[in-house]
């Protein structure tokens, strides 16, 4: 497998880790901390592809929060980590594999949307 490959990248959420299910998650905490009423596929739909910050004003300006920007951000940002950091697995296999591709000298790449902040807790998480 890969017989030649100098270098390789993984998508991070979804391939390495068992983390597509997350963000789920995380709104579904943030609609019931906050009382808003919205229905899920529909608000995904809207905010898909939006930065933090995007979201953030998202729900700033559609659900009148008080918080700035930042701090809303920031309230994401904490529970991903939480997420990241303490219930999210690797793929099964995932380690073994990327171990067995630096044996073989090959260069690992990470791809992802996250926030250096999360690639950085799965990273330090053992």
């Amino acid at each position: 497998m890969l017989t030649g490959a100098k270098n390789v990248i993984f998508d991070m959420g979804g391939r390495l880790l068992d983390s597509l299910w997350v963000w789920k998650e995380i709104h579904e905490e943030f609609k019931e901390k906050y009382n808003f009423c919205y229905e899920e596929p529909v608000m995904r739909r809207e905010i898909d592809g939006m930065s933090f910050l995007e979201v953030a004003d998202y729900f700033k300006s559609n659900y009148g929060m008080e918080q700035s920007c930042e701090q809303i951000s920031d309230e994401w940002v904490e529970m991903a980590l939480n997420y990241y950091k303490n219930v999210v697995e690797t793929k099964k296999d995932a380690v073994e594999f990327m171990k067995l591709l630096k044996d073989k000298d090959t260069k690992i790449g990470i791809s992802t949307s996250n926030l250096p902040e999360i690639v950085n807790a799965v990273i330090d998480t053992d």
